[in-house]
């Protein structure tokens, strides 16, 4: 009896929902690559199952693997290998084309550099985005490119913000376009200038994160007292200085001084703010201290803080 061959079976046929499961097991990385092998794979991988009100998540992924990932067909007509920083903005267009527009959140990479291109990329294929992470530093944004991303994301609600130098640029443009906005995680430190710009261009801001940074007593009071809508302070580890009443020395404040610093007439004394602090001189509050009075690590927004919030809507 002739013995007969078995079926040929192609990957690009394999079951749909073996696709599915298959992909689940990947990282960013490995499933935009499978992304690229064939149109059915391609289909599987923009499954709601993957997208629908889920979060992009970059900081775990290695700069340096999606950097390596071939985009054969973008290379240019010279021949010559793209940088860097082009092979990750093609990577970002390529993973996020495949996700329809349904991100819920997008949270960059901590030591990634974006410029007003690549805020714009990711903002014209995220149009539902609800919260945003920005990286450390290395933020080259104009007033322009920020107005234009955030014209794109009028349904956003919350933002870590990381850059004093984009700082005021970024609160104005989501005062004028982002209607629905109310969190904020602030990671550079708080001073009476931007206070006042979060005041004049974020009246309605219900939660307002300070945790673990600098924080000038003048500007506390500020953002208490005028942010009327304001219902979550967090200072959680915070470094609090203000001037003695002469101004000739500074005056460092502990967490749990804010509710004497604020006074009797504020939202906080009227049971309106509830104020978030830790219970007491932690490991992370001695860290603090040392960053702001040994050293100048203040300036440098530190990777923990950037992650971690007393808030859970705040930490990843």
């Amino acid at each position: 009896m002739e013995n007969k061959k078995p079926p040929m079976r192609y990957w690009n046929n394999m079951s749909y929902d073996i696709l599915l499961k298959i992909f689940m097991t990947l990282n960013m990385v490995d499933f935009t690559t499978v992304s690229l092998v064939c149109s059915s794979w391609r289909k599987a991988c923009q499954d709601s199952v993957f997208w629908d009100g889920k979060v992009f998540d970059l900081s775990d992924m290695s700069l340096c693997s999606a950097a390596n990932l071939s985009f054969a067909s973008n290379n240019d007509s010279s021949g010559d290998e793209p940088s860097n920083s082009t092979r990750l903005t093609q990577f970002l267009k390529c993973a996020l084309d495949l996700s329809c527009g349904k991100i819920s959140c997008f949270i960059f990479n901590f030591l990634q550099s974006i410029n007003d291109d690549d805020l714009i990329l990711v903002a014209e294929r995220t149009a539902n985005l609800k919260r945003l992470v920005l990286p450390r530093s290395n933020i080259q944004l104009s007033k322009t490119g920020v107005h234009k991303a955030m014209q794109l994301w009028k349904g956003l609600e919350s933002l870590t913000l990381t850059d004093i130098s984009i700082a005021y640029d970024i609160v104005e443009a989501i005062g004028e376009h982002c209607n629905n906005f109310s969190e904020l995680k602030v990671t550079c430190d708080l001073g009476v200038n931007f206070a006042n710009a979060l005041i004049k261009h974020l009246p309605k801001l219900k939660i307002l994160s300070l945790q673990s940074i600098l924080v000038s007593k003048n500007a506390l009071v500020l953002v208490a007292n005028n942010l009327k809508d304001l219902k979550i302070l967090n200072v959680s580890h915070s470094f609090i200085v203000g001037l003695t009443d002469d101004g000739t020395n500074m005056t460092i404040y502990s967490q749990h001084d804010v509710p004497k610093i604020l006074g009797n007439n504020n939202n906080n004394m009227s049971g309106i703010l509830t104020l978030i602090r830790c219970e007491g001189n932690c490991g992370m509050c001695l860290k603090v201290l040392q960053w702001n009075i040994c050293t100048e690590e203040w300036k440098n927004t530190k990777e923990e803080v950037w992650r971690d919030d007393k808030i859970a809507n705040l930490r990843f």
